[in-house]
């Protein structure tokens, strides 16, 4: 078996398999992600390994762990990675440090999928704890369903061994088997639903108007727009396969470290009740439908005017293939420094912009190309357009000083969109009419000269910043990846040596580039150093990997790679 995985259309999992152990036609599984208890996210559809081995458990179980124990036993015996084994926790309010424990605690080293939206153990139908599944990871095909150490006949291999050996030799029937010891397993969200009831209007409607509509609109870069109930239900399934794979809400970050704004993410609730309400068809009760009624006019400069206006050139978005990043110097008419509290973008064509970076570099630099300009030590970076959010708001009574000798950089990416047109993208700066108490400052964590070799899938870049030589606040993140980069996070280094995790994206999406700003700023003493750890994918498993079968080197082309992440902190003022 090859373990080279793709993307498999989204099929409904069956919740009865039968009550007899009995081979059966190879069923298919939703694809899914769930983070572990170390923050590190897991794609099925992205596993390396052959055979995927999922347990279902429970804290102080004996069922759980002695299929953890078994299971981790057969991990070792197939060396050849050919088996990926984790743990499936469905537990609403477990912890990570109590995960953690449990695997300490029985001695054993494996990953616990933390499912606490329950989504992905409801779609398994999971009855009891220390139930397990094996999974062809190719295929998304279940081999394999019950408990771990039961028989074919008296004195006969177990039957998930057998499976297993089947499985490797090119085998595809399923095996369930009716015989699980364990403790009984309680959906707790899907239960409440059922007893309960979901409504159109009442329940999903508000989830689509406030974390999803404001991207999906008409004419907008998302790939249809949410108009109403009629458009939700059609592209339903489509909706339940993001939600369980984690593509979406956009910007995917790690909520357990450091609390944030602006992230779109969902509650395990909102997740829960979604796909409940899709599994159920759905439907929409009586004829009012908020997701129509909602207003949808939106001022261009949402700020108000601007203090000045920088257009960009007009650019020709051809109606298909890969456009790459465009690189512009801009003049700013500018007498004086000027303080910019806040920065605001108007999209010429907001179907196809994806996002811009803006930069400030001074107006003597030689006229060499804009990528040199931006990879210069002299440049600083300000302000990051993505879809959503159109304008980049500074902390009350702070701003960037903007010298009357420098020039705007920005980098553009464009999406085509199945018609060729034209953008037109204009930047409004929203000056400050006094000194502010503390100047916008922003460190770069950049690798400028890596190499990711040909098919690597876990490819490991780590940046340490200098100390800082004064006290600062740290308030925004925008890590920047081409398509190989998977997963990012950034530590500070405190002088006394001990470190505290400020920002984990494990589930990095190039597509989405965010800017991730914290609810509030976290104060840093002099002496202390960021630490980045970056991993890139290079191989077929991702999807994004435009060429893996090739080196990868660092350039200014969607083909190239990057490593740069934009810490905004912030000093005070003398």
């Amino acid at each position: 078996m090859t373990a080279r995985m793709r993307f498999p259309l989204l099929l409904s999992f069956i919740s009865a398999l039968g009550a007899c152990s009995m081979p059966l036609f190879a069923k298919s599984i939703t694809d899914f992600g769930l983070y572990d208890q170390s923050g590190h996210f897991y794609q099925m559809s992205r596993v390396s390994s052959d055979l995927i081995l999922l347990i279902v458990q429970q804290f102080d179980d004996p069922a759980s762990r002695q299929a953890v124990a078994e299971a981790a036993s057969l991990q070792q015996r197939f060396q050849d990675d050919s088996l990926f084994v984790a743990a499936l926790n469905p537990g609403t309010n477990v912890s990570r440090d109590s995960a953690r424990e449990e695997m300490i605690a029985i001695g054993m080293d494996l990953p616990v999928l933390l499912d606490s939206a329950q989504v992905v153990s409801s779609s398994l139908d999971v009855k009891r704890s220390g139930e397990v599944f094996l999974i062809d990871s190719q295929r998304l095909n279940l081999l394999y369903r019950g408990s771990i150490n039961e028989a074919e006949n008296a004195g006969g291999q177990p039957t998930l061994e057998a499976a297993i050996e089947a499985a490797l030799t090119g085998e595809t029937s399923t095996v369930v088997s009716s015989h699980t010891e364990g403790t009984p397993i309680h959906l707790t969200y899907r239960n409440e639903f059922e007893s309960q009831g979901v409504s159109y209007q009442e329940d999903v409607a508000p989830i689509f108007i406030n974390k999803c509509a404001g991207c999906h609109v008409e004419d907008g870069l998302a790939p249809w727009p949410m108009t109403n109930h009629r458009m939700l239900q059609g592209w339903s399934p489509m909706i339940r396969e993001v939600l369980l794979t984690r593509r979406m809400p956009p910007g995917q970050i790690d909520e357990q470290v450091g609390e944030w704004t602006d992230t779109h993410q969902l509650t395990d609730f909102e997740i829960a009740l979604l796909v409940y309400w899709i599994d159920n068809g759905a439907r929409k009760e009586g004829d009012a439908d908020p997701v129509a009624a909602r207003p949808l006019a939106v001022p261009q400069w949402p700020l108000g005017e601007p203090d000045l206006v920088v257009d960009l050139p007009e650019y020709s978005v051809p109606a298909t293939g890969i456009v790459d990043f465009v690189y512009e110097r801009l003049d700013i008419p500018l007498v004086q420094d000027t303080w910019v509290k806040a920065v605001s973008y108007w999209p010429g064509d907001a179907s196809v912009l994806h996002s811009v970076l803006t930069y400030a570099v001074a107006s003597a630099s030689p006229p060499v190309d804009p990528f040199e300009l931006i990879s210069a030590g002299d440049t600083e970076f300000v302000s990051l357009f993505v879809p959503g959010k159109s304008t980049d708001e500074f902390l009350p009574g702070s701003a960037f000083l903007l010298s009357k000798d420098s020039d705007l950089v920005v980098k553009v990416r464009y999406l085509s969109s199945g018609r060729a047109t034209t953008d037109s993208t204009r930047i409004g700066l929203h000056f400050m009419d006094t000194d502010p108490e503390m100047a916008i400052n922003t460190l770069v964590l950049e690798n400028a000269d890596f190499v990711i070799p040909a098919g690597k899938s876990n490819e490991i870049i780590q940046v340490a910043s200098a100390p800082f030589e004064t006290d600062v606040l740290v308030e925004a993140f925008a890590p920047q990846m081409h398509g190989r980069g998977v997963g990012m996070s950034i530590t500070a280094r405190f002088p006394d040596g001990h470190e505290r995790q400020l920002i984990n994206v494990p589930n990095y999406n190039f597509n989405w580039q965010m800017n991730y700003t914290l609810r509030e700023p976290i104060q840093l003493p002099a002496g202390t150093r960021l630490l980045s750890t970056t991993v890139f994918d290079n191989s077929e498993l991702n999807p994004f990997s435009l060429a893996p079968e090739e080196d990868a080197v660092v350039g200014p082309t969607s083909w190239d790679e990057i490593l740069k992440h934009y810490v905004r902190i912030y000093l005070r003022t003398p």
